[in-house]
């Protein structure tokens, strides 16, 4: 069977942190993407794929970084008082 390389880039904690619990389970990083890719090959349900990962932890911290900071308080503070809360 012929076979290709990819190089793709992931943060530094998930690489990590998929390391720890691919070695726990007795596979490496390589085992588990081709397990991931051939799952994805093979099965039409790509949304049981997609339930799987937390994806509002990945996409929430962005937004909850955005609406915490000082400046964010603030304007949600003028747009209270202007809608008279």
């Amino acid at each position: 069977m012929a076979s290709t390389q990819i190089n793709f880039r992931i943060p530094v904690d998930l690489k990590n942190d998929a390391m720890k619990k691919a070695q726990e389970m007795g596979y490496n990083l390589n085992g588990i993407v081709k397990i991931f890719l051939y799952k994805f090959v093979n099965e039409d349900d790509l949304v049981a794929i997609r339930s799987d990962v937390r994806l509002e932890k990945i996409f929430d911290r962005g937004i909850s970084t955005a609406f915490t900071g000082n400046k964010s308080r603030q304007k949600t503070k003028e747009i209270g008082k202007l809608l008279g809360a």
